[in-house]
């Protein structure tokens, strides 16, 4: 009986590794090569556990139950530790994440959201045909997805249905023109947003998510008004830039200031000065001036100008006098690479001045990590033509700023843009700024105006940025600016639990694999470890016999 048992034991184990084997090649477990051995090695392993269960009752019948026991025991206890291992990582929550994006974890932004949430949140997953492999498969990642959002708040619900089953849910949501690969609708009061799946994009991305949830979150939409009448980029020509803060729950207006009527919008929530190419006028001036002390806020990118020959300068000025924001009238260089790993970059090309004597080379500067929008902030930024911005070394009463991007030490804010442009050359002087020099700051300033239904006061606040074209259409795109932009823009609205690193977008790398290269990955994955474990098992054993 012992040798027909160690028979049955070798046929499992060669028809088990046979399978397998011809699996690797065929790729269809259920073709008949592959069956065959498969259901040969399964048959006989029956007959060996059948015989050793025979032989254990054979032995507590005998009285030796020693050995029988303690192997039972031993194989029950492992069993019994490895179903509790994976009952407590189940229910514990935890998950380790592998992918090379890290996709798993929520990003800081997210969480910090989710935690805030203070509104009921309900969220559909739309999948036509649930019964479908591929649609099952799209559908289990949203859900795994939307649990790990519901550990961090009450607030959200899930639900997950098939609108050819269920029409009318799928009528309450107007969903429309729904796609094929399904959607996640988010709903919110009136408010909805829809994330549809496609061909290209068949996840739930955190990032597409996070803009939904804040988008349906928001009690009003934010309105910035972009002045104009100074040759700055129209909207048009910014249309990735809309287009994102549209998501993002914000409205974008163009605004031109009345010289005759000189006032902002009441109902503007931040006013945009993007890029202006000239000064602006006095009376502009005083408008924005009447603004700010009325509690308003002002986000303003400035490009590198050039001094004014004629006349005075008005904007510049204001800034300085009411606000303690220095603006310079300088490009910021730098003359030798660094080695030293930091956070911001500051790029400045070569202004197309060829043979330039000092040319401009990617700098790395860092981030003010005590002011909320660059805390934690770990992504890089590239800045061209950026002028420097720091803060007056006494400011006026009431007025507090920070300075939060800084150029690296070796860097310089060159002075003499004649010489620049002209002369093609480019030395640090005497008195050109040295670096670091500060690239963009944030101010605020006591008004007294008293916030409506509330005991506090409404205070002026400004970001000013030596830069303006890193949210043009092919630079917003990069990760830093829109979270710097994004975040610039949620400190001026007071929402400050949309302050954040905000989860980027990130495609999975193609991996082309030729045959011979996928079936070799497939030998050493499927067979490689239970081909291992057969070999030692049979040396072992072998050795066992010689030896007793």
């Amino acid at each position: 009986m012992k040798n027909v048992r160690l028979v049955f034991g070798i046929l499992a184990l060669a028809g088990l590794a046979l399978g397998l084997n011809v699996l690797v090649f065929k790729r269809d477990p259920f073709a008949f090569s592959v069956m065959l051995p498969l259901c040969f090695g399964l048959l006989c392993a029956c007959a060996w556990i059948a015989i050793g269960v025979s032989r254990m009752v054979e032995s507590i019948e005998r009285g030796k139950t020693v050995s029988t026991v303690s192997a039972v025991v031993a194989s029950l206890a492992f069993l019994g530790i490895c179903l509790v291992l994976y009952a407590f990582v189940r229910h514990a929550g935890y998950s380790w994440d592998l992918t090379r994006e890290g996709r798993t974890p929520l990003s800081e932004q997210t969480v910090q959201l989710l935690r805030g949430l203070d509104k009921e949140v309900a969220v559909f997953g739309v999948f036509l045909k649930a019964g479908d492999r591929d649609v099952q498969i799209r559908s289990e990642k949203a859900r795994r997805f939307l649990e790990r959002c519901q550990q961090h708040t009450a607030n959200l619900t899930v639900e997950f249905f098939d609108p050819e089953r269920n029409v009318l849910k799928a009528e309450s949501l107007e969903l429309g023109n729904l796609s094929p690969q399904g959607a996640v609708v988010l709903k919110c009061g009136t408010r909805r947003k829809v994330i549809n799946f496609s061909d290209v994009n068949d996840r739930l991305e955190e990032g597409a998510f996070t803009q939904a949830l804040i988008y349906v979150a928001r009690d009003s939409v934010p309105k910035l008004y972009v002045l104009t009448g100074h040759d700055e980029p129209p909207l048009p020509a910014m249309s990735e830039l809309t287009a994102r803060l549209g998501e993002e729950a914000y409205v974008l207006e163009e605004f031109a200031i009345n010289v005759l009527d000189p006032q902002i919008p009441s109902d503007c929530n931040v006013l945009v000065i993007n890029g202006p190419k000239g000064d602006l006028q006095l009376p502009e001036v005083k408008a924005i001036q009447e603004y700010l002390q009325r509690g308003g806020r002002m986000l303003v990118l400035l490009e590198p100008w050039r001094v004014i020959s004629t006349g005075v300068e008005h904007f510049l000025p204001m800034l300085r006098q009411n606000y303690g924001i220095d603006v310079g009238t300088d490009i910021i260089l730098s003359r030798a690479k660094s080695t030293q790993e930091m956070v911001l970059v500051v790029f400045t090309p070569n202004l197309g001045l060829i043979g330039v004597d000092a040319p401009d080379i990617p700098r790395r500067g860092s981030y003010n990590e005590e002011h909320l929008i660059t805390r934690g902030f770990d992504q890089n930024m590239v800045f061209s033509l950026s002028r420097s911005v720091s803060l007056a070394p006494e400011k006026p009463e009431g007025v507090a700023g920070d300075i939060l991007l800084y150029s690296l030490p070796g860097t310089w804010a060159e002075t003499d843009l004649n010489r620049l442009f002209d002369e093609r050359k480019a030395n640090p002087d005497e008195d050109d700024p040295k670096g670091p020099v500060g690239v963009a700051v944030a101010v605020t300033a006591s008004t007294g105006v008293q916030v409506a239904d509330s005991d506090r006061t409404r205070d002026a606040r400004i970001v000013v940025v030596g830069d303006q074209d890193f949210v043009s259409n092919d630079k917003i795109r990069v990760v830093g600016h829109w979270n710097f932009l994004l975040n610039s823009l949620a400190w001026l609205t007071e929402t400050e639990e949309l302050v954040g690193v905000r989860p980027a977008r990130q495609d999975d790398p193609p991996l082309q694999l030729t045959a011979n290269q996928d079936r070799a990955i497939a030998w050493v994955t499927i067979l490689g470890a239970f081909q291992a474990i057969v070999v030692i098992g049979i040396v072992i054993f072998a050795l066992r016999r010689k030896y007793q």
